[in-house]
């Protein structure tokens, strides 16, 4: 069993030598697969170099988290791009094992060793059964589930206009903005990121459809800025690295629908700039949103840095996004006091922490 300090160090030198260990892997694909890659003649080659060098950073932040079901998280997804491309799962298996040998002949001093049983987690998810993502939108019984249905029809459709009614009529007629929020734009993002995971739709589409979502909360704004201030504050933003914002921005305008005052600071927010944040605003509460697990060590670093900035020791942090809710415990890993699975449920942990807080007598 490796030590934390080993598995430091792999992780650093699969950064290091990412370069090398791509083009090791590649060549080793295709001298034992020539039948699948050569087809693709130069240019095929070049894409299975990039490719090596996008699997490594997911592998680097199971080593450093200790989570070998990270990778194999990831492995599931690249399994349903193969099948979309058409490879079958031996193709993967054998990236599997030419990157395992790669990495062996690249990283110093033993160090590859430490990364074989969270690629064996890959190998593992290989074997079983092809992982089906249930949907999001299933006849759970609620009543605003039609309206889901509907509003992701929509989008698909590009229909942006129609999207935009559906929402705002419903919330006109009396519809509840929280539960609008919650069971209609939240669920459908879900489930807009399903249908990429599953690679039924394109990361264009996903872009889209986020930004249509993006549109119709705006045009929500002045309702949910339309609530009596409770006197606690939180600061939320998206670690180092992270570009997908709008489950964070969510959970900002929930915390607002709940009465609190929200300092969204955005996607990819630096290190430094979160425990500036932390510093000028003097929140009760950070939350750290990251949905790539390889963002896993950018929302450690960030809530130690958060943490140093706050002398009174009263913050408290959550964390939140695709990988901590896939990976239970994970986020015990990154120095935060809770995790959340949605805007909701993080407006209610919270206010948890915080009365705990208060109760301690922690000073303010």
């Amino acid at each position: 069993m490796s030590t934390a300090e080993e598995r430091r160090a792999t992780a650093a030198a699969l950064t290091l030598h990412t370069a090398r260990i791509a083009e090791l892997a590649t060549d080793l694909q295709y001298a034992r697969q020539p039948e699948v890659w050569e087809r693709y003649g130069v240019r095929g080659r070049e894409l299975s170099v990039r490719d090596m060098t996008y699997h490594l950073p997911f592998l680097g932040t199971a080593i450093v988290a200790d989570e070998p079901r990270v990778f194999a998280d990831y492995v599931a997804w690249i399994r349903h791009l193969f099948a979309r491309l058409g490879f079958e799962d031996p193709a993967a298996a054998v990236l599997l094992a030419c990157m395992r040998d790669a990495i062996a002949e690249a990283l110093p001093g033993g160090l590859g060793a430490v990364a074989v049983p969270y690629i064996e987690a890959g190998v593992a998810e290989l074997a079983a059964p092809l992982r089906r993502f249930a949907s999001f939108l299933e006849d759970d019984g609620h009543p605003l589930r039609p309206l889901a249905r509907l509003y992701l029809d929509a989008l698909l459709k590009n229909d942006r206009a129609a999207a935009r009614t559906l929402v705002l009529d419903a919330v006109a007629r009396g519809v509840g903005l929280r539960e609008v929020l919650l069971r209609v734009l939240q669920d459908v993002q879900r489930e807009v990121g399903r249908l990429w995971f599953s690679a039924e739709i394109s990361v264009a589409r996903e872009h889209y459809c986020t930004a249509v979502t993006q549109d119709v909360i705006a045009h929500l704004y002045p309702r949910i800025m339309d609530t009596p201030r409770v006197g606690r504050r939180i600061v939320v933003a998206c670690a180092a690295g992270e570009s997908h914002d709008l489950g964070a921005r969510m959970v900002a305008d929930f915390f607002e629908l709940a009465g609190w005052d929200a300092v969204f600071l955005g996607r990819d927010t630096p290190t430094a700039a979160l425990a500036e944040a932390v510093r000028e605003h003097r929140p009760d509460v950070l939350g750290v949103s990251a949905n790539m697990s390889f963002h896993f060590p950018a929302v450690r670093d960030g809530i130690a840095a958060a943490r140093r900035a706050d002398p009174t020791g009263r913050l408290r942090v959550l964390v939140g996004g695709y990988q901590f809710d896939a990976t239970p415990g994970l986020w015990t890993r990154t120095g935060a006091d809770g995790s959340a699975s949605d805007a909701d449920a993080a407006v209610a942990t919270a206010e948890a922490l915080v009365a705990a807080v208060r109760g301690q007598g922690v000073a303010s």
